[in-house]
C-alpha cells in the first residue's frame, strides 16, 4: 500500500506542475514576446491578413495590399494588385494591366523578406523593359502553381 501513496502523490506534484507551468507559459510568454518586440499583436494580426484561403489553389496574398512588414530585423513592403500578385507598389493604383512574362513560385519568386525591386520580378522588369506579373506566393507546390494557372487563364 506505500508504494500505491507514494504513486498517488507523484502523479499529483506532476499533475500540478504541468498545470502550473502551463498557466505560466500562457500568461508571460505572450507578454514577455511583446515586451521584448519580437512579436505584436498589430504585427500578427496583419501577417494573417495578407495571407488568405483560396478555394481553387489554396492561398494567396489578399488583394489590394500595401503593408509593412518585417523580416527579421529588415522592414519591406508588400503590394498587391486587385488579383492578389505582388507588384511594385509605385503602380498599385494602375488597374487592368496586360503583362508580357508572368512568373510564378514559391517564396523564392514572392521575394519573402525584400522589396519587390529586389525580388526576382523586380529585376527582370527592370532588365529586360518588360511587364512582369509575379505570381509567387510561400509554400507553393506544383501542384498549386497548376490550379492556380489553369483558374487565372480561365477566369481572363
Amino acid at each position: 500500500m506505500p508504494f500505491l501513496k507514494y504513486l498517488r502523490v507523484s502523479i499529483t506534484i506532476v499533475f500540478l506542475s504541468l498545470i502550473f507551468f502551463l498557466f505560466f507559459d500562457f500568461l508571460f510568454g505572450k507578454l514577455l514576446l511583446e515586451k521584448t518586440n519580437l512579436l505584436t499583436n498589430n504585427q500578427i494580426f496583419k501577417e494573417k491578413r495578407i495571407r488568405v484561403v483560396h478555394p481553387i489553389y489554396h492561398h494567396t496574398l489578399a488583394s489590394n495590399i500595401n503593408f509593412k512588414s518585417k523580416w527579421g530585423q529588415d522592414e519591406f513592403f508588400l503590394c498587391t494588385n486587385a488579383d492578389g500578385f505582388r507588384i511594385d507598389c509605385k503602380n498599385q493604383n494602375q488597374e487592368n494591366q496586360i503583362y508580357d512574362i508572368a512568373i510564378i513560385g514559391d517564396s523564392f519568386v514572392e521575394g519573402l523578406g525584400i522589396n519587390y525591386e529586389k525580388t526576382i520580378s523586380g529585376i527582370l522588369e527592370k532588365e529586360l523593359n518588360k511587364k512582369i506579373i509575379n505570381l509567387g506566393v510561400s509554400s507553393y507546390s506544383t501542384s498549386i502553381y497548376l490550379e492556380k494557372i489553369k483558374f487565372h487563364l480561365k477566369n481572363e
